[in-house]
């Protein structure tokens, strides 16, 4: 999953705490789910830059990647899907 602009603050530490909407799941416990599962949270580098966010924040499965690291897994074969 390749969060961007804001959404990269979902990939640090904490950043899934406290976000809840009445009858969906915990995004907290979703987003450990994905994890456990395999999943992979890449932070748009260029997204974190200007907001301060480094390696030492990111959250446990999250990684801060370049735009090169998109093009070549998306190129390889990875599926994907865009939610605006």
């Amino acid at each position: 999953m390749l969060c961007t602009v804001d959404g990269v603050w979902l990939g640090t530490q904490g950043g899934t705490d406290g976000i809840e909407f009445k009858g969906m799941p915990v995004l907290k416990d979703l987003y450990q789910e994905f994890i456990d599962n395999g999943g992979q949270v890449w932070l748009c580098g260029a997204c974190t830059k200007p907001r301060d966010i480094g390696e030492d924040q990111v959250a446990k499965g999250a990684t801060i990647v370049g735009a090169a690291k998109v093009i070549e897994e998306v190129v390889a074969g990875a599926k994907t899907i865009a939610f605006s």
